[in-house]
């Protein structure tokens, strides 16, 4: 191309570089005015849209004028290279960006427009056939991209890679295409259970009505939800039940699951039916919770009073008459659900009237707390507010109709409940001690500190037996009064440890809460039934649900609807698990719950080898020393013991071989529970590195051990 083509030319089509070669883009025409270009080949610069082309070394190096940064010789205009002493500044359209180069670069000055500035020109890039090296193939590159994004584990990969090969063997089939099929699929899994529902309630406060929308899963339809399910139809237990166990020549009473217990006994109908901290506002949360908390009772409430005539899934007909057994909450919980008015009050505890001053002290029984008592004590609130706010404000009670009334056979003051995670030593022995037991402890020295954990351990572990009877009740009583002395004790102690900021004072409720765990074993069972840890951190799904799969707006319903999708997924899961179950009872021989001779199987064998292997192998393990003699002494002692009469002593060579095996499956009957229960015994010198052993062998005394 000459000069002077160049000059008569008025413009130049370009092509913006964001959008070449897209797919279904328009180019944008830019007019780019050319008025001097130098003599020369057809020349342009890389990242420039234009049609000139220049050499390897300018591709790389750029344009730059050799006589420095004010003197160029020449200059690129509009991406191209010219010379800046003949440059038309009568021009009405000179270009925007100027670039110099360093002066060893030998290039000339470059100009450039604003759509040609800061581009890359990608025809001059080397082409690269398969840029998600080094993974193997594009697809490991699009699934590890996915994983990280999704955050998934370990387990998740291995259940899809799983998957994806399954279905490329042709054993197993996807039909969903997008996320609109699996939206449409889980739509049809969470069809089987019953929704969320949204209600709104209007509470009034100040002269106005606060509306609250509130979404629930009204417990009637989640109840009948259960009875429905093939997998939980065995479990279901319709009578209460009192239980026994020999003991001696007497049967004995135990508690464990809450039909062994009294409440459910007494409660058992025929089949027929028959602003924070302020006063007013505290009152106000209380109305507020009470009244949404009707919504899940709505139906439960009716039907406790009528009854309800069901079709199980056994195809069995039950009149359900539904009543609330048991409250697990932490204490701060149980007050809303008690309408306490909390820890400073005159009588802080849900289940009795101690008095404040005298919490600590589990040595006093006191009169324990009924419905009939708040019910005539609201009553005369509503006739004459001024003497029932006062006898309200002395039981420590709250001006507000508790919900649980409307259920038949159901006292919240029976159903509350000694709740073990917030009152053993995750909380009382965790939370609001564990600084002042540490200094305690450094006072008064290592003795001190091992009676406090043999008694502190010694309680809490009666507490947590799944099975009870009137002797493990008894000596949790016993514990507890031996608490009580060793925490009068303790009062008195530390009025001699100085500046040290412990409190003598334990009149809190948490400190008396215990008192009341035998009565409540006795009456529901024993304390797991009503322990919040099943329930404990439940909020996280939600949380994550908020993060990952709404969009921030009007979240309620997007959450609980991705919850209630996660829930009918495990209802699925949960039917395949047991249908597993069932077939590996039935077809596997090595490891299923099948009677076999005696009450042990061995399993996982190992290559035989002989004694002298066997001691060559471990010769630096002193334990192995002598190893096929003392075996020799063994079984010639053993054998008789277990039925096997010897004529002649059994003499052991070291070519003997002998077979060891890591797997022990062991039947026996539970001293806890009494019940047949298995145990799986496993053992392996490196189980991911380290050693791996389920059993150990115990010297007792000289003369006794025990395998646990």
């Amino acid at each position: 191309m000459s000069i002077e083509e160049a000059i008569t030319a008025t413009s130049s089509l370009l092509v913006h570089p964001g959008i070449t070669g897209s797919s279904g883009s328009a180019a944008a025409v830019i007019p780019v005015p050319l008025r001097q270009l130098s003599a020369g080949p057809s020349q342009s610069i890389p990242g420039s849209p234009t049609g000139f082309a220049l050499n390897e070394d300018d591709a790389l190096m750029g344009m730059v004028s050799p006589h420095g940064r004010n003197t160029p010789d020449s200059a690129q205009v509009a991406g191209h290279s010219v010379n800046s002493t003949v440059l038309d500044v009568r021009n009405d359209h000179c270009p925007e960006f100027k670039t110099e180069f360093h002066p060893c670069s030998k290039h000339p000055t470059l100009f450039q427009s604003a759509e040609e500035f800061g581009q890359q020109n990608l025809k001059y890039m080397a082409p690269d056939r398969e840029p998600w090296r080094p993974f193997a193939s594009e697809g490991d590159y699009i699934f590890a991209t996915v994983t990280m994004e999704a955050g998934l584990s370990s387990t998740q990969v291995d259940s899809l890679l799983k998957l994806i090969h399954c279905i490329w063997k042709g054993t197993a089939s996807v039909t969903l295409r997008n996320d609109a099929g699996l939206c449409t699929a889980l739509d049809r899994v969470a069809a089987q259970l019953t929704p969320f529902s949204k209600f709104e309630i209007a509470v009034p406060y100040k002269g106005s009505d606060m509306t609250f929308p509130i979404h629930i899963h009204p417990l009637w339809d989640w109840a009948l939800d259960l009875l429905q399910n093939p997998s939980l139809a065995l479990h279901f237990i319709w009578d209460a039940e009192w239980v026994f166990k020999l003991d001696g020549e007497t049967y004995e009473c135990f508690y464990s699951e809450p039909w062994t217990g009294d409440c459910w006994w007494d409660i058992q109908v025929p089949k027929l039916a028959s602003e924070e901290r302020k006063t007013g506002y505290v009152n106000f949360k209380c109305v507020v919770w009470h009244k949404a908390f009707y919504k899940l009772l709505e139906k439960v409430a009716e039907l406790s009073k009528v009854g309800y005539l069901h079709e199980c899934y056994d195809n069995i007909r039950w009149w359900l008459f539904p009543v609330i057994l048991i409250l697990s909450a932490d204490y701060e919980e149980l007050c809303v659900m008690m309408l306490i008015r909390g820890m400073k009050c005159k009588f802080p505890c849900p289940f009795c009237l101690v008095p404040l001053e005298e919490l600590w002290d589990l040595s006093k029984t006191y009169e324990m707390r009924k419905t009939k008592q708040h019910q005539e004590v609201l009553a005369l609130y509503e006739q004459k507010k001024s003497a029932g706010k006062k006898k309200l404000k002395s039981l420590g009670l709250h001006p507000v109709k508790n919900i649980f009334w409307s259920v038949e056979h159901s006292e919240p003051e029976q159903a509350a409940s000694f709740e073990p995670l917030h009152s053993l030593h995750s909380s009382l022995g965790g939370k609001h001690m564990h600084e002042e037991l540490k200094i305690v402890v450094n006072e008064l020295g290592c003795d001190f500190e091992t009676c406090l954990e043999e008694r502190y351990l010694q309680l809490e572990t009666l507490i947590g037996l799944d099975v009870h009877t009137e002797a493990t009740l008894g000596m949790i009583e016993d514990e507890l009064l031996v608490f009580r002395g060793e925490l009068k004790a303790y009062r008195s102690r530390i009025h001699h440890l100085h500046d040290t900021g412990l409190k003598d004072n334990w009149n809190f409720p948490k400190a008396h809460l215990w008192k009341h765990v035998t009565c409540d074993i006795r009456s529901k069972g024993a304390v797991r039934n009503y322990s919040a840890w099943p329930n404990e951190k439940m909020h996280s799904p939600l949380k994550d649900a908020y993060q990952d799969c709404s969009n921030g707006k009007d979240v309620a319903g997007q959450i609980l609807c991705i919850d209630h999708h996660r829930f009918a997924i495990k209802l699925i899961q949960a039917h395949i698990d047991a249908e597993n179950e069932r077939i590996t009872h039935f077809t596997d021989d090595e490891d299923n719950d099948e009677p076999f001779e005696g009450n042990t199987r061995l399993g996982a064998p190992q290559q035989p080898s002989t004694l002298s292997d066997v001691e060559n192998t471990h010769w630096d393990d002193w334990a192995f020393e002598g190893f096929h003699q003392r075996l020799e002494i063994f079984l010639n002692a053993c054998l008789p013991t277990y039925g096997y009469p010897l004529n002649t002593w059994i003499r052991l060579q070291g070519t003997d071989t002998v077979w060891e095996y890591r797997y022990l499956k062991v039947n026996y009957a539970s001293v806890v529970d009494w019940k047949v229960a298995v145990n799986h015994i496993r053992c392996s010198p490196s189980f991911h590195g380290w050693p791996w052993y389920d059993c150990a062998l115990i010297q007792l005394l000289e003369t006794k051990t025990a395998f646990v």
